[in-house]
């Protein structure tokens, strides 16, 4: 019989953000890290300040996985898997770095999600209840195909058929629209230069609110603030300074500056969709459902499942 191997259950984009006074630990019982490059915060002076980043695993030896010097050398890439139980990540220096790297969820063999082969017996039970099921399900995934997600329900040759009204009344808040009936006389309305600008408290108008725009896979952007130059393009590297918070709530879960290559799959699906066409210094803020965030698994303990996301972003340069 052959061994049960661990299978990769999914995988999310992590981000951190380490200060010196502030380590982060990461728990990693539940699959592995792989970490794949830090950055330093694109506000940082260039005083040629180091900074170094350590790494120990399960309170062992630390290792230096990178180094970081304002002005110089700001960037730097990774390509190292952590596995274990608890990574404890140490900035060493004055400045502030940001790490970035995909977390792997694995199926252990023996735990709650390893794969088991079911009997025959329990195999040819579970198809039995599917059929069933299917067939009882039959009438809900015909009213979904007819664009509707109620049950439709069985067919019953008892009940009596419901004749329609004749004719319906009108509603007492729309008017008739037979022609020979007189309109009711209402108040003129107001011309364009009648029309008052919407005012603030205070007695200031009140700037227009920005237009939403649709994308790919149900994202929405704003424009809060016009670039210049040139335009970001997938397969190019880009520095993003950004502030995330749940769309339910408002709750702030992350913030910094991070660089990654756009459209390659390095962050989350609404990134890639909602930075693409950026201009320098442009600000916008992107509305990201679950789906194209973190899905069904989210990214506890700050996201939850099912969990869409508001980010504003601000494209600092295009390396």
């Amino acid at each position: 019989r052959r061994p049960m191997t661990p299978a990769l259950a999914g995988s999310r984009f992590w981000v951190a953000t380490v200060r010196a006074s502030k380590p982060v630990e990461v728990d990693v019982r539940e699959g592995a890290l792989m970490l794949q490059g830090a950055s330093l915060a694109a506000d940082v002076e260039p005083s040629g300040r180091r900074t170094s980043l350590w790494i120990s695993v399960d309170g062992g030896r630390e290792f230096a996985v990178g180094s970081l010097v304002s002005g110089r050398h700001t960037f730097t890439k990774m390509d190292l898997l952590v596995q274990g139980r608890t990574a404890r990540i140490v900035a060493r220096g004055e400045d502030t770095a940001a790490l970035h790297g995909t977390f792997f969820e694995i199926e252990r063999p023996g735990g709650a999600k390893a794969r088991e082969r079911p009997s025959k017996r329990a195999a040819h039970g579970d198809r039995l209840r599917a059929a069933a099921a299917a067939q009882e399900d039959r009438p809900r995934k015909a009213a979904r195909h007819a664009g509707t997600l109620e049950a439709v329900p069985k067919p019953d040759t008892a009940t009596p058929r419901v004749e329609p009204a004749a004719k319906s009344a009108p509603r007492a808040d729309r008017p008739s629209p037979a022609p020979h009936q007189p309109a009711r006389a209402e108040a003129p309305a107001p011309t364009p230069k009648q029309t008052a600008p919407a005012t603030a408290k205070g007695g200031q108008q009140q700037a227009p609110s920005p237009k939403r725009q649709r994308l790919r896979g149900g994202v929405e952007v704003e424009v809060l603030a016009q670039g210049q130059g040139k335009t970001a393009r997938a397969g190019q590297h880009v520095l993003v300074r950004y502030a995330g918070r749940l769309a339910r709530g408002g709750k702030q879960f992350d913030a910094g500056t991070i660089k990654f290559l756009l459209g390659r799959g390095e962050v989350i699906q609404g990134w890639d969709v909602g930075v693409a066409g950026m201009a320098v210094r442009e600000k916008r803020r992107l509305h990201v459902p679950a789906p194209m965030g973190y899905g069904a698994r989210g990214a506890p303990p700050d996201i939850p499942k099912h969990a869409a996301l508001v980010f504003d972003v601000e494209l600092m340069k295009i390396l």
